[in-house]
């Protein structure tokens, strides 16, 4: 009798230590299913909002794209109802100004423009340029002939040089610009 009790004592022992390491292996198996189902879960979760971003975008590209069509129209509307001729006409001035000082190899100190308040004038409106320049006798005379016969209608109205130091001269022009109104 007593050897069935060991045996069957022997018997529990290792029933219940296979039931303990069992217990121990279910464990850690359902922990490890558990950590991949909620990395599974925020991949699906990370994905679905990719997509709704996405399709987002692709909605908000399709109404540009709807929108691009009429945009050079607007562009247009936009140039000839909101930006002034006058500012149009500051920036060709200013524009020609830079481009031939820059060609005459002189250095601009300073440009002014006057408009003129007067609207008498049926066929053009005049703008005063009140131009600064610095450079060599011949460089400022190329400037001022430059300026003088550019395309644009510029008439030169007084022209004054005055020594700088380091064997340089300063020149202040004034040149009218007529614009059509």
């Amino acid at each position: 009798m007593q050897d069935s009790r060991k045996t069957v004592r022997v018997f529990f022992e290792i029933t219940a230590l296979a039931l303990v390491l069992l217990d121990v292996g279910l464990g850690l198996s359902a922990a490890w299913f558990r950590d991949r189902l909620a990395a599974e879960q925020q991949l699906v979760t990370g994905t679905r909002r990719h997509i709704q971003e996405g399709e987002m975008r692709v909605a908000r590209l399709e109404k540009f794209q709807a929108i691009l069509p009429t945009a050079q129209d607007q562009v247009k509307e936009f140039e000839t109802s909101h930006v002034p001729s006058r500012r149009q006409a500051y920036f060709r001035a200013a524009r020609l100004v830079r481009v031939l000082s820059e060609q005459s190899e002189v250095r601009l100190t300073g440009i002014g423009f006057k408009p003129e308040q007067t609207r008498d004038a049926v066929l053009f409106q005049r703008l005063g340029v009140d131009v600064n320049a610095e450079g060599s006798f011949a460089n400022l005379v190329k400037f001022g002939y430059a300026l003088e016969t550019a395309g644009d209608f510029i008439v030169l109205r007084n022209c004054t040089f005055a020594p700088q130091e380091g064997g340089k001269l300063a020149l202040h022009l004034l040149a009218d610009l007529y614009l059509m109104p």
